[in-house]
């Protein structure tokens, strides 16, 4: 398929509006063609139809861009592009003002009445979404793709905004379905402990779905073979997304424009990596320095740092331009992408989608669980906390920090350690996998309360069996302090007792259940809530006060391995000591050699990919931890468990074969002046 071999890609974003007669009317689709040949770019996304609903071709069920008078540039540009040898993909996005403001009755309303043109806080917003219930709304964009199959020669479909992206529609459509469907009223307000809750986010991934699926059945049916990517950036916005795996699975390959820090490129390019069905994943940046900047392009330094982010993963990269309201673009933009890609012409030829992530640790995700109890009895119209953007990043964090491996997965894999943690919500069978998992010597870290409720809200079987802890509940402080056995002080960064290990954060009240459970810690309490006004032990702080018995960290044999509880995930919070004392828990687990030994600086990841099939190991050093423009070059000694007999180094930025020492199953050398990044393999013969 054509995505397996396509690795640099572009995407000119064409958000215009048309009430102005003079935009659009200088698109020149042999200058767009011509931009793309100046990139190198191997793949185009090309715009059939905007966010605003304004389509670049003559549609018969919707509105065609009055700029355009009818002329059909999407022809003209996919024929362009195909004389250039790239290949084009049509783009189309489910968003349409033009539908909201034709048709009233498919608006997406909110509990409070109000519609996507009002933005949290009465903010005005520029976009009328639709509800994905609507029926008639339904059946324009089922018409649109069918169009757009039967009248145009492309390979793929990208399918924008796909979702419900926040909106949690309480309109007539989805009262009446959901009643129809479950006998219940669409709740009011959160409330993750009530079944009734869990049934309406259940349902409403379902209809995403259900939505979603008919695109997929329509372009199946009209241009069999044609592959679809539907937009994924949106799992970070937790629960009101209604991402699911299910979802991700109607994708030929995920795909999704992201921002942020070369931290967060780390954490989503493993993570998408693992639930992308066919590899590689498309990773998508502007090439500005957000969507509201127009003309401020990034430096050159950005630019290649994320691409390499991309290619170190074996990701496609995808740069983002936007047209001018005219329907112009910048050359010179395209002439610097083909730079960098001449300059990144080493990663290029080198690759390699199919080598996966080798980890020592591995963060067991389920998206049902991408929510906080904490927001109980919030409003529909203002409960958007987003829990899982920031945990993923600290745990890649902690993880960087201290040399230690690790992936982002959504099912149980080979590494030798699983964390599960937030995890609220678990079926028998995950936690059956589980079970197996350690019983054949795999080592589990289970944190908080995590595999209480099965994903339709109801107690069922629980992680207790494996954990040996029963959960009675959360502190009613907002800290807790971890109190080290006597011999374990070392393991806790030398707390004591009397000096114990504060964690600001919640935390489970958990009760020994089983004979065989050794306790590595226990939970001292602090004096108080942070917001406690009056019966506080100190006016700044929250000391320790009541020893208790309950466990904070403990250990548990079930067959081969082993199973340890914590009372709070330590890693996701800022001060290092924290993170530190986590992950010398995680080395303590391990207790075997590190895969990877390197005195590399914190700011470095050590990454290893693995391509069993060509016998090759792809040993990636990449700056994860400070900005992209702090260059600080240095030597990085490397020893590498590759189970290696006889082969050779190769350093793919030089081309140059690296002496080296193989021993007991181990590569070790020198990388010499490693800054933004490096990329070394070792191919066996």
């Amino acid at each position: 398929m054509w995505y397996k071999e396509s690795n640099f890609r572009n995407l000119v974003d064409m958000h215009i509006p048309d009430w102005n007669p003079d935009f659009m009317t200088k698109f020149d689709p042999e200058h767009y063609a011509d931009c793309m040949a100046a990139a190198g770019v191997d793949t185009a996304l090309v715009y059939a139809g905007n966010c605003l609903g304004i389509c670049f071709f003559p549609t018969k069920y919707g509105h065609m861009h009055e700029g355009l008078h009818g002329r059909d540039i999407i022809r003209e540009t996919l024929d362009a592009l195909r004389a250039r040898s790239i290949r084009p993909i049509v783009y189309f996005n489910i968003w349409s003002r033009w539908a909201y403001e034709t048709h009233p009755g498919w608006r997406i309303r909110r509990i409070d009445g109000s519609d996507s043109m009002t933005g949290l806080g009465g903010i005005p917003s520029r976009f009328g979404l639709c509800c994905l219930n609507a029926p008639g709304y339904q059946e324009y964009v089922r018409n649109q793709f069918a169009q757009l199959c039967d009248d145009y020669d492309f390979e793929g479909l990208w399918v924008d905004m796909c979702g419900w992206h926040g909106a949690i529609c309480t309109c007539n459509h989805c009262r009446a379905k959901f009643y129809e469907e479950t006998g219940l009223e669409i709740p009011d307000k959160v409330d993750f402990d009530n079944p009734n809750w869990h049934t309406f986010l259940r349902t409403r991934e379902r209809w995403m779905i259900e939505f979603n699926r008919i695109i997929r059945e329509t372009v199946d049916a009209h241009k069999p073979g044609t592959t679809i990517a539907f937009q994924s950036a949106f799992y970070r916005s937790g629960w009101t997304c209604a991402f699911s795996n299910e979802y991700a699975a109607l994708s030929d390959y995920i795909a999704g424009d992201f921002y942020g820090d070369a931290l967060k490129y780390s954490a989503l390019c493993k993570l998408l990596s693992n639930i992308t069905p066919n590899r590689p994943m498309e990773f998508m940046i502007s090439r500005c320095m957000n969507l509201g900047d127009h003309t401020t392009t990034k430096t050159d330094e950005e630019l290649r740092f994320s691409a390499i982010a991309a290619l170190l993963h074996g990701a496609a990269f995808l740069f983002i331009d936007a047209i001018d309201p005219a329907g112009t673009l910048d050359k010179r933009l395209y002439e610097r992408m083909g730079r960098i890609k001449g300059e990144l012409k080493p990663l290029f030829d080198n690759w390699a989608p199919e080598a996966v992530v080798s980890s020592e640790i591995d963060f067991l995700v389920d998206f049902a669980s991408n929510y906080d109890p904490a927001d109980n009895g919030k409003s529909l119209h203002n409960a958007y906390h987003m829990p899982y953007a920031d945990l993923f990043s600290q745990f890649a964090r902690t993880m960087i920090d201290h040399n230690i491996t690790y992936d982002f997965v959504t099912k149980v894999g080979n590494a030798p350690v699983t964390v599960v943690t937030r995890q609220h919500l678990m079926t028998d069978a995950q936690i059956a996998e589980l079970r197996a998992y350690v019983e054949a010597g795999g080592k589990l870290i289970v944190s908080g309360d995590s595999g209480q409720k099965d994903p339709n809200g109801y107690a069922g079987m629980t992680l207790e069996n494996l954990t040996g802890v029963a959960i009675d509940g959360c502190y009613a402080e907002d800290s807790v302090y971890y109190s080290p056995k006597p011999g374990y002080e070392p393991i806790f960064d030398n707390a004591s007792s009397d000096y114990p290990l504060f964690y600001s954060g919640a935390a489970s009240v958990g009760r020994i259940s089983a004979d065989d459970v050794e306790v590595f810690a226990t939970v001292t309490r602090a004096a108080c809530h942070s917001r406690e006004q009056y019966r506080f032990a100190s006016a700044l702080s929250n000391p320790p006060m009541e020893r208790t018995t309950n466990p904070a960290v403990t250990c548990r044999r079930v067959g081969k391995g082993e199973v340890w509880w914590m009372c709070s995930p330590l890693f996701d919070v800022q001060p290092e000591r924290q993170r530190k004392v986590f992950a010398a828990l995680v080395r303590h687990i391990l207790y075997e050699k590190p895969v990877v030994e390197t005195d590399a600086p914190s700011w470095l990841e050590v990454m290893l990919r693995r391509d069993d099939a060509g016998k090759r190991t792809f040993v990636s050093l990449y700056k994860t931890m400070v900005p992209y423009y702090d260059t600080r070059p240095c030597d990085v000694a490397l020893s590498v468990q590759i189970n290696a007999c006889s082969g050779e180094l190769i350093n793919v930025l030089t081309c140059e074969k690296v002496p080296c020492s193989v021993e007991g199953g181990r590569v070790a050398w020198t990388a010499k002046d490693v800054s933004d990044a490096a990329l070394y393999v070792w191919q066996e013969v």
